[in-house]
């Protein structure tokens, strides 16, 4: 099966399982052993389980909507009530007609009310999907969708530091969206991550599309803005530094022309936007949906779309806004920058490089 889970990145080392460290995996597998749904000889042992994870977020990277799948053992007791629709006492279903019965029968609404007893409250899951046999929920995604919101105020390069009036954040926004506009097609992003030569084929990453809006405005707040990404996969820290690049277009006064060059068989500092506004919003399996001999699409329905969204709303977009107003997260990462330009493109070493970590 896959799981369709949320979570507020702050309190985690990042989702994949590490030693030593709490991440999000680590919680939530301890939550599926404790609902009774590994078995104790499988427990701590991703591979015997299965374990895929569609998108690897970074530390303090949040998720809307992740994705993960393992295999399951279900008790009877997870199990929906007979209906008259089940098969007559005395019928016998040998098989893989018997397996597919059974799986029919399961409760997912019970399980996931089970597991999420085990959860905290920053860990929510949303929906269990059946999958076939040997699914790969990495491979099998299409593309990825994250986001990544912050003041509008970071773009603000006016000496006397007054805040931009709405003409001026209507400018600005206007050519951020210029910016992002370059972003989209296939380029080769080994200047937006570690370790990675222009050479490196796994450099080359295509964005289907890249695009800013205006929140809503709050009375006693900054104006936020928010990025949408949505591309095939990422490399590690590429989202934080496609937005830190735009950052540093506005402040270094570089040409618009700039980000082309960062594509180029060259080594150029880029800055790492911070990781509190990173969020991945969906996964999405477009292709594998479209298949006939599958049990059911990976589809978010109208229920579980409005549970996603009411987590988001209440666990995950206040820390983002809390982060500035409370931490000036975003505002002392520009003050840095010039106060301390050798941290400006720093990177932890704590993580491998790898994919869709953002």
């Amino acid at each position: 099966v896959v799981f369709i889970l949320g979570y507020n990145g702050l309190e985690f080392h990042g989702l994949q399982k590490n030693k030593d460290v709490k991440t999000v995996e680590l919680v939530f597998e301890k939550a599926l052993y404790d609902a009774g749904l590994i078995p104790s000889v499988n427990f701590g042992d991703l591979k015997k389980q299965g374990w895929q994870r569609a998108a690897r977020t970074d530390k303090g990277v949040h998720a809307a909507a992740n994705v993960i799948n393992c295999k399951i053992a279900v008790t009877n007791e997870l199990m929906k009530e007979p209906s008259s629709s089940a098969p007559a006492e005395g019928a016998e279903e040998t098989g893989q007609a018997a397996k597919g019965s059974r799986r029919l029968m399961i409760d997912f609404q019970k399980i996931i009310n089970l597991v999420n007893s085990y959860l905290p409250s920053v860990v929510r899951l949303f929906a269990i999907k059946n999958v076939v046999k040997g699914f790969n929920c990495k491979n099998s995604a299409r593309s990825r969708l994250y986001e990544y919101t912050l003041p509008l105020e970071v773009f603000n390069t006016k000496k006397d530091r007054t805040p931009l009036t709405p003409e001026e954040g209507k400018a600005v926004l206007e050519r951020i969206n210029a910016l992002c506009k370059r972003f989209e097609g296939t380029h080769n992003f080994h200047n937006y991550t570690q370790k990675m030569k222009a050479i490196d084929p796994s450099a080359k990453r295509y964005i289907i599309e890249m695009k800013c809006t205006p929140l809503d405005p709050v009375e006693g707040r900054p104006q936020f803005i928010r990025f949408s990404i949505l591309g095939q996969s990422f490399i590690y820290h590429q989202i934080r530094k496609m937005i830190g690049v735009i950052v540093q277009i506005f402040h270094e006064g570089y040409p618009d022309a700039f980000i082309e060059n960062t594509f180029f068989n060259n080594v150029i500092r880029i800055w790492l936007a911070p990781p509190h506004g990173l969020v991945l919003n969906r996964v999405n399996f477009d292709g594998y949906n479209q298949k006939k001999d599958i049990p059911e699409p990976i589809i978010i329905n109208e229920d579980e779309e409005k549970l996603i969204k009411e987590f988001k709303a209440a666990v995950i977009d206040p820390v983002i806004v809390e982060a500035e107003t409370k931490a000036s997260v975003f505002s002392s990462w520009i003050n840095q920058i010039f106060t301390k330009p050798e941290e400006a493109a720093i990177e932890s070493e704590d993580e491998a490089p790898g994919d869709d970590d953002g």
